[in-house]
């Protein structure tokens, strides 16, 4: 496979799933307005904007939490920030902006029902506003836009033959899995002590971001959220797709898949790098009881080894 298009099929994957996430983080944090109070939703934008590294256009995050219609000014003026800012990198209109610039170079590897179904989103996302979403039903824009990503994301698994072409979307898919949800975790421990009381809430509404609502209910209990529990949940479990330890799983699988027939120093380097970074997960995170800081350090472990993985990948396979 060229360079060229193995680099487009991974970073259009990334971007989509970049696109789904950020677009759940908002879903939730709409949700959250209805019936929480106005400290917690301010926590909520704040975990947010911690999970992604940015801060909103103008400064800091600074909310007047006791104004109930300051918090939801903020909640416009943030929601906008995060879904058609075409300068925050992060923003849904970015992400499907650059998938789209992706997928126009592998046009002949994807096949129309996904090129079409993807330049169709981008294009009905930039004819929207903030405005429009706003007046009318704000939640039902984004349940449809994360709609809109799972399904482009169902054509891939369905329609995409399994080569070389099929293992750089996977691996796009679960390297940008593993760093949007070890950001995430990280912020929540920040922002959501584990030592203090807390409300379940506010870990619940974290297995609403991270799919794993339905998982959790199924192996443990809703009735009373452990935090620890929660985090060795969607860090550790092997069963769970969303699970740091399910994505990186996958990544060595996709890696060892692509560099099979090759025997190049470099690539045999990446896979090692790999089993490294999940022993060292499963080292660190032992089903314990942790301290925030220490909860903070392993993710942030985790987050930098899941750059350098991805620096490595594509200095070994897209610029050689």
């Amino acid at each position: 496979m060229l360079a060229r298009s193995a680099n487009s099929l991974f970073w259009m994957s990334r971007y989509l799933e970049r696109a789904e996430h950020v677009t759940r983080l908002i879903l939730v944090q709409f949700e959250a307005l209805e019936d929480r109070t106005i400290d917690e939703i301010d926590q909520n934008w704040r975990r947010i904007y911690q999970s992604i590294g940015r801060s909103p256009l103008g400064g800091e995050l600074r909310s007047n939490v006791d104004n109930e219609d300051y918090m939801l000014l903020d909640s416009f003026t943030l929601a906008d920030d995060l879904t058609f800012e075409f300068a925050n990198a992060d923003s849904i209109r970015s992400s499907m902006y650059f998938a789209r610039e992706n997928a126009k170079q592998v046009r002949h590897l994807i096949g129309r029902q996904l090129w079409t179904g993807l330049n169709t989103a981008y294009i009905n996302l930039k004819r929207s506003g903030i405005e429009q979403v706003w007046d009318k039903q704000p939640k039902e824009f984004f349940r449809n836009a994360e709609n809109i990503a799972r399904t482009l994301s169902g054509v891939v698994d369905s329609s995409v033959y399994r080569d070389d072409g099929w293992h750089f979307l996977q691996l796009g898919r679960y390297i940008e899995r593993t760093q949007n949800v070890a950001a995430l975790l990280e912020a929540q421990a920040r922002v959501f002590s584990t030592d203090f009381k807390h409300s379940d809430s506010d870990w619940n509404s974290l297995l609403m971001i991270c799919n794993s609502q339905l998982a959790y209910r199924r192996k443990y209990s809703l009735l009373s959220l452990n935090p620890n529990q929660v985090m060795d949940f969607l860090i550790c479990d092997a069963s769970l797709p969303n699970s740091i330890r399910y994505s990186l799983d996958r990544t060595l699988e996709h890696l060892l898949a692509v560099s099979a027939d090759q025997d190049r120093t470099e690539l045999i380097a990446i896979n090692n790098q790999a089993r490294a970074i999940l022993g060292q997960i499963q080292r660190d995170w032992q089903c314990g009881e942790f301290e925030d800081s220490e909860i903070c350090e392993i993710l942030h472990n985790t987050l930098a080894s899941s750059y350098e993985l991805s620096n490595n990948v594509a200095n070994a396979y897209f610029f050689y």
